[in-house]
């Protein structure tokens, strides 16, 4: 009975070395500024995958990312990440969400119409391989680096100079034939919907725009009269119809409405009133209120036409993000040199 319960106790020995050596293999870093966290090589492996994913979609040779500086960026993340517990400084909620629905909205504006939270979620997963939760933690590990580098700098951030009008006229004419707006239109109309419906439906929403185009042909009704009454597009109804502006090379507008509506819309006059347009999705009588021919930009043009802002504000506040991104990146190395000069850092072979 004594060997039986001798031996059990070198079982029990012997695994536990074995599982302390696959723990110990795993690691290939430790870090400790307020307390020991580790790194180990399935952090590594991922993060490294991540990377090479992400800059192979921007165009990045794989073999310029290597698994050291992944290894470095995350002791880097583990470090802001405990000074900034230390220092009582942590992330607003208010602005993560912010952000996110900030960049809900940049996707919205591509695409060019409203996501349901569900779909953002999907795109999300689809560009960047993250669940919705590692996306948020992600975004809240950045917000967090950037708070505490800000603060911790703040002198640097404060010491940036405003780019001057010299210096944006300069990059101006470096660039003049970068900033071009296409043909566009703005458009308002009186919209009866066909899609889905059946042919007796499409008939009668047939019968619906041509009684409409003949009361304004004989003057009966006026244009934003026949929105009023005639028109089945609630967002543009109560405003006369109008649509907004279409891009002759917006590729949505054309697979939704059709390449022949695009083609009849941009073969009118501004002023002008058209006839009865089939798209794909139905009948509609077009109002021109703007437009404009391709045209190369001037500095105090706006660099859409549904954007105010000027290609001298635009130029502006890239130079000043420039410089922003560059006393960031000095803050960056100045914090992380001084954390790891107080943090105690093992790296495994």
């Amino acid at each position: 009975m004594m060997k039986r319960k001798l031996m059990v106790c070198i079982l029990l020995m012997i695994s536990a070395v074995s599982l302390w050596a696959q723990v110990i293999g795993q690691t290939v870093a430790t870090v400790n500024l307020t307390k020991t966290v580790g790194i180990t090589k399935r952090q590594v492996d991922q993060r490294f995958e991540e990377l090479r994913e992400i800059g192979s979609r921007s165009g990045i040779p794989a073999d310029s990312i290597s698994r050291d500086q992944v290894v470095d960026a995350l002791i880097s993340e583990i470090l802001i990440r405990q000074a900034a517990e230390r220092d009582n400084i942590s992330v607003d909620q208010e602005s993560l969400e912010s952000i996110i629905e900030q960049q809900k909205r940049e996707v919205e504006a591509q695409l060019g119409r409203t996501l349901s939270q569900q779909e953002f979620s999907e795109i999300i997963k689809q560009e960047t391989r993250y669940t919705w939760t590692e996306y948020r933690d992600q975004l809240e590990t950045q917000l967090l680096q950037q708070s505490y580098i800000t603060q911790k700098k703040r002198s640097l951030f404060e010491s940036i100079n405003p780019p001057t009008q010299p210096e944006v006229e300069a990059l101006y004419r470096e660039n003049a034939t970068n900033f071009t707006n296409p043909e566009y239109v703005r458009i308002s109309h009186v919209f009866v919907q066909i899609a889905n419906k059946t042919e007796s439906d499409a008939e009668a929403a047939r019968n619906k725009i041509d009684e409409a185009r003949k009361k304004l042909q004989s003057g009966e009704m006026s244009f934003d009269d026949l929105v009023l009454k005639y028109s089945e597009d609630e967002k543009s109804k109560f405003r006369g119809g109008d649509v907004g502006f279409l891009t002759v090379d917006n590729q949505q507008i054309r697979s939704v409405y059709g390449r022949d509506f695009v083609n009849k819309v941009f073969a009118l006059d501004k002023g002008e009133v058209s006839g009865i347009i089939e798209s794909n999705i139905g009948f509609h009588i077009v109002k021109i209120t703007e437009h404009q021919r391709p045209k190369i930009l001037d500095l105090n043009d706006p660099i859409a036409p549904d954007n105010p802002t000027t290609v001298r504000e635009y130029l502006r506040n890239r130079l000043y993000q420039q410089r922003q991104q560059q006393v960031l990146q000095q803050a960056t190395q100045e914090v992380i040199e001084e954390l790891r000069a107080e943090a105690e850092i093992v790296r495994y072979e």
